[in-house]
């Protein structure tokens, strides 16, 4: 009969000190289990980044967790441990858990609607955070290992609540086998078949015990690891304050160049009446020199026949000159042959060899004259070339002058089409940063809207266990009762 009572006790003490050790030690790791059961069961309709937002929802709770759970640790220094199979802690904890998934079963539907919120508004969030620049690109790279050590994290949170059910466990089993030792009369062979298995039990609970050292190290670089990214995650935050600040410089450098561009709009404009204005002295400048140089031209053609004229005249002087030079030395032959015969005939000569040196003095003076008149025509024509040469160096003067006018116009054009370009290309860019500042503000405000509904759920889901935690504890204290009476009225018997 003491055997049969014997039984149920230590099974029903193990749920009690489980569920009270869950509800006071750890009461958040029920509720992250008990949300974990819920997403599974929606597992079709979870991706990768809800997973991950997930993950860093679940980072406060993770430090508190491993904290609960080195309490647990310090809490189990001082006795003695062992522990049980794979299948008793497996079925402990599943039952644990199925105790609490029912309280949270009503909230299934919000949850599950909130995960397709998320899942419908992610794409849009890497579509925003696909256009950031390099510092985006490191930003994604420190989300996926900040996921990967949260998940990390979770896990060996997991084998850390793992490993202390079962030191729980191991020391109420510790504590029922002295329970046995002691009120068992068996003798020597049960009692040695006990110190075995609690020396192995012991040297289990030591190696869980160094085990539990190194995930404590672990859980403590890990705890470091979400700090420098919460850090990290600071710094993103002053940069996008630099990047607003940066919009308003933008902003006002754009009202800038709107005001140099209406200014240098009217400086284009005064310089195109002036070029016009330029362009008609010009025109009325080049048709009168035109007219003049056409004048001039048809002078020139004058004195050029003129001197052709006088040139041909002076010829035909110089051929009579030597025509009469000719004459002289056939009669200068003739004196000297016919000297003799023509002795009456020298007179006459004489006489009409005055009358020709006369008439070549006469004919040299006419040529002087002709030189001088010819030298008087070339030098008018020299001057006449001057003139025409200065009217060609004014012209190209002017043609230069032109020329640089244009070029300027065509300077002034491209810095007014690459103000125009500039302008536009900073309006793009503010309203691209504009945009991206609205798109953040809502994001943020929808997250905190989100944290806020899932505090108050986390709210009413504690309220909820606690309720339960309480009537548990309620039907154990009258099963405690009931049993104490029971064993009174065994033992009376």
């Amino acid at each position: 009969m003491e055997v049969d009572m014997k039984s149920p006790e230590p099974e029903n003490s193990k749920s009690f000190l489980v569920d009270s050790h869950l509800h006071h030690e750890n009461p958040e790791w029920l509720i992250e289990n008990s949300k974990g059961c819920c997403l599974d069961e929606n597992s079709p309709l979870q991706t990768p980044e809800k997973e991950l937002g997930l993950c860093k929802s679940t980072q406060r709770d993770a430090s508190f967790s491993s904290g609960g759970g080195s309490s647990d640790f310090s809490l189990k220094e001082g006795t003695e441990s062992s522990s049980l199979s794979s299948d008793s802690d497996s079925e402990s904890f599943s039952s644990s858990v199925n105790i609490y998934s029912s309280a949270l079963s009503t909230d299934n539907g919000l949850e599950h609607h909130k995960v397709i919120e998320l899942g419908s508004e992610l794409p849009i969030m890497k579509l925003q955070v696909a256009d950031e620049e390099n510092v985006d690109g490191k930003l994604k790279m420190r989300e996926n290992s900040y996921a990967e050590l949260t998940e990390k994290l979770v896990k060996c949170e997991e084998e850390l609540r793992e490993s202390n059910l079962k030191l729980l466990l191991a020391e109420e089993e510790i504590e029922r086998l002295n329970t046995e030792l002691k009120k068992s009369e068996s003798g020597a062979v049960l009692s040695e078949h006990l110190l075995v298995q609690l020396e192995s039990l012991q040297r289990e609970t030591k190696m869980r015990e160094d085990d539990l050292e190194l995930e404590k190290g672990k859980v403590i670089e890990l705890q470091k690891q979400v700090f420098e990214l919460e850090a990290y995650a600071v710094n993103l935050q002053e940069q996008l304050d630099t990047e607003r600040r940066q919009a308003v410089n933008l902003q006002e450098q754009i009202v800038r160049y709107s005001n140099d561009l209406s200014h240098r709009g009217h400086e284009v404009e005064e310089l195109k009446v002036a070029l016009c204005d330029a362009q008609d002295n010009f025109s009325l400048q080049k048709e009168s020199f035109q007219s003049e140089i056409f004048g001039l031209l048809q002078k020139e053609a004058l004195l050029e026949a003129r001197l052709k004229e006088w040139e041909l005249h002076a010829r035909l002087l110089e051929d009579k000159v030597r025509q009469c030079e000719a004459e002289k030395l056939e009669i200068k032959g003739l004196h000297d042959t016919q000297e003799l015969g023509l002795q009456g005939q020298i007179s006459q000569l004489k006489a009409e060899l005055a009358e020709k040196g006369m008439h070549t003095e006469t004919l040299n003076k006419n040529l002087d004259i002709l030189k001088l008149k010819y030298d008087m025509l070339m030098a008018e024509k020299d001057g006449v070339i001057a003139k025409v040469n200065t009217l060609v160096a004014e012209l190209s003067s002017r043609d230069l002058q032109i020329g640089q006018m244009d070029q300027h116009l065509q300077q002034l054009h491209t810095e007014h089409v690459q103000l125009i370009s500039g302008s536009k290309h900073a309006k793009n860019l503010e309203d691209e940063l504009k945009l991206r500042i609205k798109d953040l503000e809502k994001e943020v405000d929808r997250q905190r809207n989100v944290i806020s509904d899932v505090a108050e759920e986390k709210r009413e889901v504690i309220r909820q266990l606690s309720f339960t935690l309480e009537h548990y504890r309620s039907g154990y204290k009258e099963f405690q009762a009931f049993f104490k009476h029971k064993r009174h009225a065994v033992m009376a018997s």
